[in-house]
């Protein structure tokens, strides 16, 4: 293992994540997804490997106001916020 301690996975989960809902266009409650409906990749074994990391992940990016929670549960992207986190050091940071 490297010497970031994984760090590595966690921005690859965030990246892979906020490019998904990109793709998806949720970024508005109208247009927001449930925590199932969440695909970072399509493989199935790196799928069972990084999945409890997910919860980590959307619990960060929530934090940092990248992702919002809709009365609903759903969740929905601020792309001004995920253009900010993706350029700061706040996506380094392991929590």
């Amino acid at each position: 293992m490297s010497s970031s301690g994984g760090v590595e996975v966690i921005i690859f989960l965030q990246n892979r994540c906020i490019k998904f809902f990109e793709e998806k266009g949720a970024d508005s409650c109208e247009k927001a997804l449930a925590f199932n409906e969440i695909e970072y990749t399509q493989n199935a074994i790196v799928k069972l490997l990084l999945k409890p990391l997910v919860p980590f992940v959307i619990r960060k990016l929530l934090k940092y106001g990248v992702l919002n929670r809709c009365p609903n549960g759903k969740y929905f992207l601020d792309r001004e916020a995920a253009y900010k986190f993706k350029r700061s050091f706040k996506r380094f940071l392991p929590f």
